[in-house]
């Protein structure tokens, strides 16, 4: 094998590790929006949840719930 065939070899090694790992970087990322998405959800549920059992307190007078 020639120096020029194996320059091209390494290239086209080096261009598939470049693809993989940008496939897995927008893999990620997809997932760290969707778990962000998720966490702004459930912060509003909690948030929901709070104002709902402040409402109750006040409703019934109740201290200890």
């Amino acid at each position: 094998m020639t120096d020029a065939l194996r320059t091209i070899a390494v290239m086209q090694n080096e261009m598939d590790l470049s693809v993989l790992s940008n496939q897995m970087l927008e893999s990620s990322a997809a997932s760290l929006r969707t778990t962000s998405s998720q966490h702004d959800q459930l912060s509003s549920y909690m948030t929901t949840s709070k104002h709902l059992v402040t409402a109750l307190r006040n409703l019934t007078g109740l201290t200890a719930l």
